[in-house]
């Protein structure tokens, strides 16, 4: 069954003579997948770090076969590889300024007549311009390490001007970039910084996670409230959240792989 004939199975769309039943086929098919003598996909699903596939143990007694494998390495490069460009550090700067902006102006506003359940704006905002400047602050200090590195002439595989750095090393340099527990606690909520967590770390990463999605809420909400072009805003903010991902999966694997390595 292919992926057409399955969508039009779970919503009840079958083929004549198929029971019509609904289901989710995600679902369905995750289940089926620990029952299936023989699995058929794009082979770049296994190699993404995010699709957690290569976990240990998830390939035990199995056979993989790779078909046009020529491309293998290429999508094996791409997938455990991000591109973090001071660029994109800037925009996302920028993004949490403007919304920063927009919130002192919401809360300057008074409420004049709490009454009138239309009024726009009356609830508060899903994230505190604290936040917003806490991680402003560990993104200037992370284009402020990006900085300094003195960066080696393009070359036949890499076309631009780059540094080549090791995985502890940036892991250490996110970790240093974010680390909150330096920062008074007059400054910031004690929600943020009791734990002491870092927020480009693995620890703190489901914290970055909701702080950005509700920074991306917070635009779309004040955004269709003052008709603002705040898309480029949202989609710099989410690009930030799929770049840590991508490196959050890599730490995790490569830890994974230390973990599991034979001690001589």
């Amino acid at each position: 069954m292919d992926v057409e004939d399955l969508k039009a199975c779970a919503t009840g769309c079958s083929p004549p003579g198929v029971e019509k039943v609904q289901f989710c086929p995600f679902y369905t098919m995750r289940d089926y997948q620990e029952k299936s003598d023989l699995v058929l996909l794009p082979y770049n699903y296994l190699l993404d770090p995010s699709s957690q596939l290569l976990k240990p143990g998830s390939l035990a007694n199995s056979i993989l076969i790779i078909d046009e494998a020529h491309n293998v390495e290429q999508v094996a490069e791409d997938a455990s590889s991000f591109e973090l460009r001071q660029m994109d550090i800037g925009r996302c700067i920028n993004a949490l300024g403007t919304l920063a902006e927009m919130i002192s102006r919401k809360l300057a506003v008074p409420e004049t007549d709490v009454s009138d359940s239309n009024r726009k704006g009356s609830s508060a905002p899903p994230v505190s311009v604290a936040q917003l400047l806490l991680l402003q602050q560990s993104l200037a200090k992370l284009d402020e390490w990006m900085s300094e590195f003195e960066l080696s002439a393009p070359t036949e595989n890499l076309r631009h001007p780059h540094a080549l750095l090791s995985l502890e090393e940036v892991t250490e340099a996110f970790t240093a970039c974010s680390d909150l527990s330096r920062t008074r606690k007059s400054e910031a909520p004690a929600s943020l910084i009791d734990d002491a967590t870092p927020l480009f770390s693995a620890r703190g990463k489901p914290l970055l996670d909701r702080l950005l999605a509700a920074c991306m809420q917070a635009l779309q909400d004040e955004g269709a409230e003052t008709e603002a072009h705040i898309e480029k805003h949202v989609n710099s903010l989410d690009n930030l959240r799929r770049i840590f991902n991508v490196w959050i999966c890599i730490h995790a694997f490569e830890v994974k792989n230390q973990s599991l390595s034979p001690v001589s």
